[in-house]
């Protein structure tokens, strides 16, 4: 979907209730968006295009005016943003080292996908849609619908997943508590080799907790 097309069925949505002045304050920061990204395909929008938004609105408007305008866009943004935690290299030696299609799927989620564990853990095969080449699933917690683009081979490690009962995903590690999903995944990282004092022990820790 092309961003001017979502931004005008986000403002439709968000017309429910919302005041003439929140109306107008809408349409001029998805003008503003539309304008500083270009009618993008909504599932290509990284968090490398708000921090440019962002960056002009600071440009253009005063601290607050600016604050204000982005938290509009975050809030219709939000659903097709991938906010990557783990740089693809480091996603790729933990993958590597994992003992099998559960713990690669998890690793591959949150790492590159910025899928919230309990949202990944809950994941079934209807989820995964073979054919557009996208995970399509409600947020837990936002609510919100969220879609990220897969590449194949996240696309083939799920796939192996789908023979589960119903189609669940993860059936072993989605019994297992958190912090004994965060102490298998820091010997993973051990074993990927990454020590004691690295940054991706640090963020492996928030994203498991």
């Amino acid at each position: 979907m092309k961003l001017s097309t979502y931004l005008e069925e986000a403002l439709k949505k968000a017309e429910t209730g919302m005041t003439v002045e929140a109306r107008e304050v809408h349409k001029i920061v998805y003008r503003h968006l539309a304008q500083n990204l270009g009618d993008v395909d909504v599932l290509k929008l990284t968090a490398h295009d708000t921090d440019l938004f962002s960056r002009w609105l600071s440009e253009n408007f005063s601290e607050s005016t600016a604050k204000a305008y982005l938290a509009v866009a975050m809030q219709a943004l939000r659903p097709y943003l991938q906010f990557r935690h783990i740089s693809d290299e480091d996603v790729r030696q933990l993958v590597a080292a994992a003992p099998d299609d559960e713990w690669r799927a998890l690793l591959m989620l949150i790492g590159s996908y910025d899928v919230h564990i309990d949202d990944a853990l809950g994941l079934v095969w209807k989820n995964v849609m073979v054919r557009e080449g996208e995970l399509r699933y409600r947020a837990a917690k936002s609510k919100a619908d969220i879609r990220r683009t897969l590449k194949p081979e996240a696309l083939a490690v799920l796939e192996r997943l789908s023979q589960g009962k119903g189609g669940v995903l993860f059936s072993r590690l989605r019994h297992q508590k958190k912090a004994r999903l965060l102490e298998m995944s820091e010997t993973i990282a051990t074993q990927a080799g990454f020590g004691g004092d690295s940054k991706l022990l640090s963020l492996l820790r928030k994203l498991f907790l």
